[in-house]
């Protein structure tokens, strides 16, 4: 429930819609699936944790929510998964992935190849998994959402390499998969959420005071699922965005780019435009598409 005391999403909204939670019993997980549950969803919920799994099946229908699956498979599982949601249910609408790997807080030199492979494997080729095999039956049924989970934290977070070239990875792949589905009916989108756990501590005392007090208030994890819901509901129109929430509010996540300079055709002539280069503020150019991005560079490339 919100601070308000409102449903997150109305009752029936998902009525006769099948969603795939991976990853459904993490700190996001678990207030999505109440939400969807609460909301009608037949609701998929997926994470290796066993016990876990059980006892939010045994929370959600002990709130009277019958409409359950529960797999206990990892997320790389995703043919497995897809089939046992259809045998069950018949169809698939949607997939969440809030799938998150345990994040080796480490520098960079002390990270092992096993670390970055680890946090691939749980936190990239888990969504990419369960997104593939639902893929060709939203493809069938001319219909799919999809919501995978990206960071703030690839502005640059100090001891999280590992953590932050995954996000990275999914923000790459958001709006190609985006453009793939949108003559099927497929949605496509991320989210890079906050929500406070105490073992963020430590890493949220750089923040000014304003900021680490709306961390341990404002930022619950149910705070992020209002537009997870909506963007994964039948009403969503938006595709291949990155949204931003935390606190009840979202935002949207763009890539811009600067006018360049040109004549850069020596090291020299490159070192000394780097100043005007990096400069910030100025006018920026947000691209939605490769040819956007290739029409306005050509544009300054040719002083036009």
């Amino acid at each position: 429930m919100s601070t308000s005391n409102r449903p997150i999403a109305a009752e029936g909204s998902f009525k006769n819609r099948t969603v795939i939670v991976s990853g459904a019993t993490g700190k996001l997980g678990r207030p999505i699936c109440a939400a969807l549950a609460a909301a009608g969803a037949n609701v998929v919920i997926n994470d290796v944790k066993a016990d876990a799994v059980q006892e939010l099946t045994d929370s959600l229908k002990s709130a009277g929510h019958t409409a359950l699956l529960s797999i206990t498979l990892s997320a790389t599982s995703g043919p497995e998964i897809v089939a046992k949601a259809l045998e069950q249910f018949g169809r698939v609408d949607a997939v969440i992935n809030p799938t998150l790997g345990p994040i080796p807080w480490k520098p960079f030199e002390d990270l092992t190849d096993d670390d970055f492979r680890a946090a691939y494997e749980n936190n990239v080729l888990g969504p990419i998994s369960v997104t593939k095999a639902a893929w060709p039956h939203f493809k069938k049924q001319g219909y799919g959402r999809v919501v995978n989970f990206t960071s703030d934290s690839m502005l640059g977070f100090p001891t999280a390499s590992a953590y932050t070239n995954t996000k990275g990875a999914l923000f790459g792949m958001n709006k190609t998969l985006a453009m793939e589905g949108a003559a099927h009916g497929i949605k496509v989108n991320c989210v890079s959420p906050i929500a406070y756990h105490p073992n963020m501590e430590r890493h949220i005392l750089r923040f000014s005071d304003d900021v680490q007090h709306a961390f341990k208030t404002l930022y619950q994890p149910e705070a992020n699922v209002p537009m997870i819901l909506a963007l994964v509901s039948e009403g969503c129109q938006a595709s291949g965005e990155v949204f931003n929430t935390a606190g009840w509010a979202a935002g949207r996540n763009v890539w811009g780019n600067k006018k360049g300079v040109n004549g850069l055709e020596t090291v020299d002539a490159c070192l000394k435009a780097l100043g005007q280069i990096t400069e910030k503020g100025g006018d920026v150019f947000e691209p939605h598409t490769m040819v956007d991005f290739t029409e306005w560079q050509g544009k300054y490339v040719l002083n036009k």
